[in-house]
């Protein structure tokens, strides 16, 4: 069942915004709503300059530039996107509705615009600088939300261990300068499951990004460095909104998208470091269906959320 309104009229603040994964109260609704005055007033103060392999590219705002918008992802009607019912049927229950190509992209579409209407709008508001850093807690966050409609925990933090290999008779203070910690974006479980740190078999540790452009190498390096010296074997995936950006010529002006997804680096990372159980885009790049091998590795994240996560589940 879809919430009761209680939409506060006008347009949200930053502090609003930043609320959102700074507050253990805030919930999936509470993203949506203020998604959804961020979606109107993107349409209303920005203005689309030219549409490139498949992308709107927008301006506006002190930045003058909005990143890339997938055309055929983001939802452009403004009522159509604030229909609770619809949007909180699909996010929330979508067992009760069929599982094909179209219900599919319609479920990552919702998701899409919630995070790219919150996204844009700070595209517009603040400098570009502060917009990152929001922008990637924003989705932190909210892909944390997602996780909860499927009955998970979500923490975030780190653990210490221990190296094995260099553990000596040195004193406990020695000792400490043995410990690593590995930081992570998201431990998911199930719920009902015990909420201390220590890993666990049926855990999901699970980095977040809304592009793999800068730190897309860490997913592998934090499995492979974590399974090289422990013996527990949680599950390592990626979750990422989309690798696009603007493509500018020497005047630093707009001449279309390039994308920042690399199937070469994908395919040596794996190789080198071994597979991550899962690595899913809600916007995926053009080239990842490319080689039978991507196609196996990389999925959307429909695939995550209404297949291999409750399959996961049943086996835990």
């Amino acid at each position: 069942m879809a919430p009761q309104a209680r939409r506060p009229p006008g347009v949200p603040t930053i502090e609003a915004i930043k609320g959102l994964y700074g507050s253990a109260q805030a919930n999936l609704y509470d993203y949506y709503e203020i998604a959804t005055r961020c979606h109107e007033y993107v349409l209303n103060n920005s203005t689309e300059e030219m549409i490139s392999l498949g992308y709107s590219l927008r301006s506006g705002g002190i930045n003058l530039d909005v990143r890339p918008i997938k055309h055929n992802l983001f939802i452009w009607d403004v009522e159509e996107f604030k229909n609770r019912t619809s949007i909180f049927e699909f996010i929330n229950n979508p067992s009760s509705i069929e599982l094909n190509e179209v219900n599919r992209h319609k479920y990552r579409s919702i998701l899409y615009t919630i995070q790219k209407s919150i996204e844009s709008f700070l595209d517009l508001k603040v400098d570009a600088q502060q917009a990152r850093k929001v922008v990637g807690e924003v989705f932190q966050g909210f892909v944390s939300e997602i996780f909860k409609t499927k009955q998970c925990l979500t923490l975030g933090g780190g653990v210490s261990f221990t190296i094995p290999a260099i553990q000596t008779e040195d004193t406990e203070e020695d000792q400490e300068d043995h410990k690593v910690k590995l930081s992570f974006d998201l431990l998911v479980r199930k719920f009902g499951s015990i909420r201390n740190a220590d890993f666990q078999e049926t855990d999901i540790i699970c980095g977040v990004k809304t592009t793999t452009k800068d730190r897309g190498n860490m997913f592998f390096v934090d499995r492979y460095l974590y399974h090289q010296t422990q013996t527990t074997r949680p599950k390592f995936i990626a979750v990422c909104l989309n690798d696009v950006q603007r493509k500018k010529n020497r005047l630093r002006q707009t001449v279309g998208v390039s994308f920042t997804f690399l199937p070469g680096h994908f395919k040596l990372y794996e190789h080198v470091f071994g597979q991550l159980d899962g690595y899913y885009f809600i916007d995926p790049p053009p080239r990842f269906e490319e080689t039978a091998l991507m196609r196996e590795n990389l999925n959307t994240m429909d695939k995550l959320m209404l297949d291999h996560l409750p399959i996961w589940h049943s086996n835990a």
